[in-house]
């Protein structure tokens, strides 16, 4: 979870994309959480670039506010070697809307 401050996240993003290279070299690695970006930051293209993203594309579902979901700022990524998602969606239930102030991305994830 980076913060919500737009001030740390530079700093917060970059130690985030070296650690998750660095462990993408040794093993498969999965990264995932609440980035608190809806981008573009120079670390998070990087992140999108190198890793493969559950909900590709640009009509990636948006996550925050539960309320009235206008940005993506929830991500689930893996390296390459990790596997394959076969899924992700976004639901939007009346129980999730309570639960959180972020919709909940669940995904399938198949490991190779």
């Amino acid at each position: 979870h980076l913060s919500h401050l737009a001030e740390e996240r530079p700093a917060q993003g970059e130690v985030l994309a070296r650690r998750a290279f660095g462990e993408a070299q040794l093993a498969p690695t999965l990264v995932m959480g609440d980035l608190n970006d809806p981008g573009p930051a120079g670390w998070l293209d990087e992140l999108l670039a190198t890793f493969v993203d559950a909900s590709p594309g640009p009509h990636s579902p948006h996550t925050f506010p539960t309320s009235s979901p206008e940005r993506r700022i929830d991500y689930l990524l893996a390296s390459t070697s990790a596997g394959v998602w076969q899924s992700a969606h976004v639901p939007c239930d009346p129980e999730t809307l309570a639960a959180s102030d972020h919709l909940p991305v669940i995904a399938t994830f198949r490991v190779e």
